[in-house]
C-alpha cells in the first residue's frame, strides 16, 4: 500500500520531514526559488498534506486542482496567504506556528531598530571603504534610542515582547490594540493603551506587530504617516503590505518621516493583485534612512528546526485522523 504524500512547497530544516519518513512519502521542492503558481499545483497534485510557507499564495482556485488535500500545514505563524473559509469549505484543516516566533521576530525588530537609529549599515560600509578609518567627522549622527518613546502597533505575543526589550531603554511604551493588555501586563512593561493617533504623533519609534487582513492592509498610508513625527523611525517585521512603500518613499524624500527598516516587503504578499514586482528603487537606494532584511524574522538555527517539527506534527495528526492543535479553522464533520 503506497504512503500518503506530503508535499513541501520549499526545502525545510530536516526535522520535519525526518518526523514524516515512515509515515508519508515527502516531496520536497528542490529549486531556490518559489513555485509559481502552476508548478505548486504540479507539485502537490495528489498530495494529503501541503506544507506551505510565507511566499505560497493558497486559493480556492488552488486547492480545486488537489482533491486529495485534507491538510494545509504553515511554516510560521501568518495564515494571510491562504483563503481559509475556501479551506474550511472544502474539509481541509489549516495550521500554523503561533508561538515559535515570538522571540526571534523581536529581537530582529530590535536589531533594525537600532542599526537604523544609530547608522549602523553606514557606518559598517563607510570602514570597509575606508579601512584605516577611525572617529569620522564627517560621520552621519544617529538617534537616540534610551529615553526615547516607542509605540507598539499591535500588542499581541510579539508586541509584547518588543515593548519588554525596551525596558533596558528607559523607554516610555505606548500601544495601540483593539484588546486592551491585562493590568499586570501593563505595569510590568510600564505600557500605556491610546489610539492610533496618539500612538502615531507621540512614538519616537513606531514598531508594527499587526498580522496582515484586510483591516490592516496599507494600514500606515501617507495619512498616518502625515501624523508621525517627522524625527521618527517606523519599523516592520510583520508584513510588507501592511505599509504603502511608495508612501514611504515619498515621505523620507520629502522629511517627513526619518528612517524606515524592514524584513518584509509588499512584493511577497502574492495575494494583492497589484502588489509592486519588488521593493522600489527609491527605497533601495535610500542607504542613508533604509535598513532592509531578507525576511530573517524566524532565521534562528533551533526556531527554524522548532518550526519545522511543529509543521510536521500538524501534518502528521491528519494523516492518523486526528484535529491538528496548530489548527487555525474547525471543521464540522
Amino acid at each position: 500500500m503506497s504512503l500518503p504524500i506530503v508535499a513541501y512547497s520549499h526545502r525545510p530544516p530536516s526535522e520535519g520531514p525526518a518526523l514524516l519518513a515512515d509515515s508519508a512519502d515527502v516531496r520536497i521542492w528542490v529549486h531556490d526559488r518559489s513555485p509559481t503558481r502552476d508548478e505548486l499545483i504540479v507539485h502537490a497534485r495528489d498530495a494529503v498534506a501541503l506544507c506551505f510557507f510565507v511566499p505560497d499564495h493558497i486559493d480556492a482556485a488552488v486547492m480545486d486542482q488537489l482533491p486529495a488535500l485534507r491538510i494545509l500545514a504553515g511554516f510560521g505563524k501568518g495564515f494571510d496567504n491562504v483563503d481559509v473559509p475556501a479551506a474550511t469549505e472544502r474539509g481541509i484543516w489549516v495550521t500554523s506556528v503561533p508561538a515559535a516566533l515570538t522571540a526571534a521576530t523581536a529581537d530582529l525588530a530590535w536589531a533594525l531598530l537600532l542599526a537604523n537609529a544609530r547608522g549602523v549599515v553606514c557606518g559598517d560600509a563607510r570602514v570597509r571603504e575606508h579601512p584605516d578609518i577611525g572617529w569620522d567627522v564627517a560621520a552621519e549622527l544617529g538617534r537616540a534610542v534610551t529615553g526615547a518613546t516607542i509605540g507598539v502597533y499591535g500588542f499581541g505575543l510579539v508586541g509584547r515582547a518588543i515593548a519588554e526589550r525596551s525596558l533596558g531603554f528607559r523607554m516610555s511604551v505606548l500601544y495601540c490594540d483593539p484588546t486592551p493588555a491585562a493590568r499586570e501586563v501593563e505595569e510590568r512593561l510600564g505600557a500605556r493603551r491610546v489610539d492610533a493617533a496618539v500612538l502615531l504623533a507621540q512614538a519616537d519609534f513606531v514598531v508594527l506587530a499587526v498580522p496582515l487582513v484586510d483591516a490592516t492592509y496599507h494600514l500606515i498610508d501617507a495619512a498616518a504617516l502625515a501624523q508621525m513625527k517627522p524625527t521618527a523611525i517606523l519599523v516592520n517585521p510583520a508584513r510588507g503590505s501592511i505599509v504603502d512603500e511608495v508612501a514611504i518613499a515619498q515621505a523620507l524624500d520629502c522629511g517627513m518621516l526619518a528612517g524606515y527598516a524592514a524584513d518584509v516587503f509588499e512584493h511577497e504578499d502574492r495575494q494583492y493583485a497589484g502588489r509592486p514586482a519588488r521593493l522600489g528603487s527609491a527605497l533601495v537606494g535610500d542607504r542613508r534612512r533604509t535598513v532592509f532584511t531578507p525576511h530573517l524574522g524566524t532565521a534562528v538555527k533551533a526556531d527554524r528546526a522548532a518550526l519545522a517539527l511543529a509543521q510536521a506534527r500538524s501534518v502528521r495528526s491528519v494523516l492518523v485522523g486526528e484535529r491538528p492543535d496548530a489548527a487555525v479553522n474547525v471543521l464540522h464533520r
